[in-house]
């Protein structure tokens, strides 16, 4: 498995860290929120880390 590959499934899975804190925050999926809020950290970190490594590969 090469980095980029690494990184491309790092992004999909802040995508769906995303979608998933998106509904359980709006109250279609039913949690508690201390879930809520670890999708949310999950998913500040995860895309935080993809984008940064994208910016850096196609900048450089």
């Amino acid at each position: 498995m090469d980095l980029f590959l690494l990184f491309l499934i790092i992004g999909i899975i802040a995508y769906i860290s995303v979608i998933c804190s998106f509904l359980t925050g709006t109250g279609i999926l039913k949690v508690k929120l201390i879930v809520h809020k670890a999708l949310g950290f999950t998913s500040i970190i995860m895309a935080s880390i993809h984008g940064l490594y994208m910016l850096y590969i196609n900048l450089f």
